[in-house]
This record gives C-alpha cells, structure tokens and sequence, in this order.
C-alpha cells in the first residue's frame, strides 16, 4: 500500500453510513491523489498495479452482526480490482457483499436500508402496543407475527418489546434500551 498517502495502490474502504454525495468525493479526491501520484512516479500511468482506489461499503446487521460475523457489506465501487482485493477482506467480517454499483451507491443503498428499517420498527412498535392494549400476550403476538406476513428483521431480531427481547436475549429492549446504534444516525 502506499502508507495513507494515496498512492501505491491503495484502496480505501469506507465503511461509514454517509451520504453518497460524501462517498463520491471521497472517490474523486481518491483518483485525483492516485492519478497525480502515479504521473509523478516510476510506474506507468493508469496501471491497475499502481492506482489507488476507493469503495463505499457501509455495513448493516447491527452489533449482533459484527459479533456473529454475519454483516451485509453494501458496495459503491468502480469495477475490478478494487471489489475484488477487497472482497475476502470483507468477507471476514460480514456474509454478504453486494456490489451496488459505481461510487456512492453503496452508501445510497444503505441510506434506502435505513428507510425501510425505520419504518419496519415504526410498524412492529405500533403492532406491539396495540396488541398489548388489546390484551395479547407480547412473546404470543411477535411469535404469530414472525410466522406470518408481517416477519421482519425488527420483529424477529430487534424486536422493542422488553418482554420479547427479554425471551430472546438479542435487541435492544433486552438490554435496557442501550443499542449499538443510535437513532439520530438512521439517515
């Protein structure tokens, strides 16, 4: 690598939630540093050995997914090289690795998995009280629901509810409410 200075061949995994204005600039910034560095240096310029690159690659399965080694690696990246020397890294950390397109679709595929994550538990919250209000047991209603067509990750693994997290040890609600990622971050 080229020890952080942009050359070298270097290719720079961000894996921040941002946005994807952020994560093509990073990019541009990225091929600009690697392109005058490359024209300065020995190497031939455009040669896939000596360019440095970068990827957006925001993660999504939660702190749970980090401890299982089971995280989604949403990818932003010229094709080539870049993806594919830093795919087995990747694939330590996490099951999945989708290539989501050029720069900066990984971080708009993530900001789109944030929309609908939120609205998931918006929904599983307002489902929770209401049958809870109703007088239905709260581990009965997340059980019926995560056997019908309301499953989703935040019913079945984040679910809010303290008693269902309580029966299954792995959310939030289990743990007094204190997450591995907060709220003011979802977009």
């Amino acid at each position: 690598g080229g020890g952080g200075r942009g050359g070298g061949g270097t290719i720079y995994v961000d894996c921040s939630t941002v946005n994807p204005m952020t994560s093509r600039e990073v990019h541009r910034r990225v091929a600009e540093a690697s392109s005058s560095s490359s024209s300065s240096s020995s190497c031939p310029a455009g040669s896939s050995t000596s360019a440095s690159a970068a990827m957006d690659a925001p993660v999504s399965g939660g702190v749970k997914g980090a401890i299982d080694g089971t995280l989604t690696f949403m990818v932003g990246s010229d094709p080539g090289r870049p993806l594919e020397t830093a795919s087995p890294f990747l694939r330590n950390m996490g099951e999945n690795v989708v290539l989501c397109g050029g720069p900066g679709t990984g971080a708009a595929t993530k900001l789109c998995n944030n929309v609908a994550l939120a609205s998931q538990m918006i929904g599983v919250c307002e489902a929770m009280n209401l049958g809870e209000a109703l007088g239905v047991d709260p581990v009965v209603l997340a059980d019926a629901m995560n056997a019908s067509t309301a499953k989703c990750w935040s019913g079945e693994v984040d679910n809010p509810h303290p008693d269902v997290a309580a029966a299954r040890g792995n959310a939030a609600a289990a743990n007094d409410y204190d997450g591995g990622f907060a709220a003011r971050l979802m977009l």
